[in-house]
């Protein structure tokens, strides 16, 4: 890496946050907070699992057979992460201005 882009990155970098920011907090907000109370029903499992936070929200899980152990992990990974996974999907692919609006146009020109 050259002098000249090692000054450039950091530079980059906040640039980036503060174009990204305003997105992803829209995103929050549109798509509201995970679920972290009550019943979800329609979920392919055989028998009831249950998700207990801890005092940081760390899930854990509890179920009787593998299958809907990992498909309870599968679906409060999503819940949790699905804005990162989204935004990071749209970073790579030059497409936040569909989210973000103008703000985010020369993040998407530089992919």
């Amino acid at each position: 890496m050259g002098p000249t882009l090692k000054r450039f990155c950091p530079l980059l970098l906040i640039l980036m946050t503060a174009l990204l920011l305003p997105g992803c907090t829209s995103l929050a907000l549109e798509k509201g907070y995970p679920q972290h109370g009550g019943e979800i029903q329609g979920l392919p499992v055989e028998r009831s699992v249950e998700v207990l936070r801890d005092s940081w929200g760390i899930p854990h899980l509890y179920a009787e057979n593998v299958h809907d152990l990992l498909v309870a992990q599968g679906f409060v990974h999503a819940q949790d992460r699905l804005w990162q996974m989204e935004m990071s999907r749209r970073l790579a692919q030059g497409r936040l201005s569909e989210l973000a609006g103008e703000k985010t146009l020369m993040v998407d020109a530089l992919v």
